[in-house]
């Protein structure tokens, strides 16, 4: 349990293990993650097709899939890492701001 994100590698897993009718434990068990972060992970891939609204977690079991999910984590990564280079720049200019005052 002491990786903080998934890989692609075990995404592929859990479609997998979805596709063969494994619970959500059980996944969560083999992969060594809690329940929650399982569940939340197939919450979180599945939610662009419902059009944001929360659908049942066997509906999103159905739904899941590896590709589509390391998709968005790839994409909420690149916007955390320009978030804080934004913040960065802005602490920067507002230094630079106060120097010249």
């Amino acid at each position: 349990m002491g990786q903080k994100n998934l890989k692609m590698d075990q995404r592929i897993q859990i479609e997998k293990m979805i596709q063969e009718g494994k619970s959500l434990s059980e996944i969560s068990t083999t992969l060594g993650y809690s329940r929650a972060t399982i569940t939340k992970e197939v919450q979180r891939a599945t939610q662009h097709l419902t059009g944001g609204r929360k659908i049942t977690t066997n509906k999103s079991k159905n739904l899941y899939k590896a590709v589509t999910a390391q998709s968005y984590a790839d994409q909420k990564r690149i916007s955390r890492i320009q978030k804080r280079h934004q913040l960065h720049r802005d602490r920067s200019l507002k230094v630079r701001q106060n120097r010249d005052t």
